[in-house]
């Protein structure tokens, strides 16, 4: 979990940075016209339990911490934008839809700058900050960057991924999922906490 937090939260800050030196480099392109939105991954760390009594059951045992960044808004709550299953944003309209499509078109760049090895999925936001997966398109490296490395999902990207305005605004090239109708689209209304 560690090693897949480091990379997650290294490709998508090299995503963002991707986006606004885009911005700073075209500042009359139709990409500054769109909410941009700001997201970051929350603070984590290893944490191990100090040697105490040899009853202690805990004593040596690493465990990740997070970061706890509550709102209103997450209070009891998450909000999962896309799944480490497909690459298909769960909401399209409202707040959330521009979050999810967002980070649609983020994993669409990361996917780009990594030659086609690795984006970052499994978007979601615990108490207001996304958290995630590392897909890569090697299988050999699925224990390094954890369970959620799904190496169906991971081949199948480039079908599934539902270009948007951002990847159109940012000049990505298209993918073949651009024009490919699915069920999950008819889904996704809801704009709420999924509890």
């Amino acid at each position: 979990e560690g090693n897949t937090h480091y990379w997650a939260v290294a490709l998508h800050m090299s995503g963002m940075d991707w986006v606004d030196e885009y911005i700073k480099a075209n500042p009359e392109s139709p990409a500054c016209m769109l909410e941009l939105p700001r997201t970051q991954f929350v603070m984590a760390g290893l944490f191990q339990h100090q040697h105490g009594e040899l009853s202690d059951a805990r004593a040596g045992l690493v465990v990740l911490i997070e970061e706890l960044v509550q709102t209103k808004e997450t209070s009891g709550g998450f909000l999962k934008f896309i799944s480490n299953r497909s690459p298909k944003p769960r909401f399209t309209v409202g707040p959330a839809g521009t979050v999810a499509r967002f980070l649609s078109f983020l994993q669409h760049v990361q996917y780009n700058m990594t030659e086609k090895q690795a984006f970052v999925s499994d978007y979601q936001v615990r108490y207001a900050i996304p958290d995630g997966t590392l897909m890569a398109s090697y299988r050999d490296l699925g224990p390094i960057f954890g369970e959620g490395n799904v190496s169906e999902a991971f081949n199948q990207f480039e079908r599934k991924h539902p270009c948007n305005e951002y990847c159109t605004a940012f000049g990505l090239p298209s993918l073949l999922g651009a024009s490919d109708a699915d069920e999950d689209t008819t889904r996704n209304k809801n704009d709420g906490l999924a509890s």
